[in-house]
């Protein structure tokens, strides 16, 4: 069951983070005005994840897999995370996350 079938309120910071990252209105009001459940494969489809896996296990290895990776590329982790807080302004915005200047 879902936050729509049990009556419980979805916050509007996580209306925006669905928002932000579901490509279609469509999608968006099935999620949360009809409280379809979304499979894993669906939710790739949808843009909510960027991997679905088959188990605890291998989605365990897939974000070990994927964190390796990025640790191998040698970023800047704080100009990382601004640039990922970029992607979603509105979200930062209403949970008070501000950004960094890098001029």
């Amino acid at each position: 069951m879902n936050e729509v079938h049990t009556g419980i309120l979805v916050r509007d910071y996580a209306v925006e983070l669905i928002r932000s990252k579901v490509g279609k209105p469509q999608w968006l009001r099935d999620i949360l005005l009809r409280g379809v459940k979304v499979k894993a494969d669906e939710g790739v489809t949808m843009g909510l994840v960027d991997i679905a896996c088959e188990d605890h296990e291998s989605a365990v290895e897939g974000g070990m897999r994927m964190g390796v990776e990025l640790a191998k590329m040698k970023w800047d982790g704080e100009l990382y995370a601004e640039m990922c807080k970029s992607l979603y302004p509105v979200l930062c915005s209403m949970l008070g996350l501000g950004f960094k200047s890098w001029l």
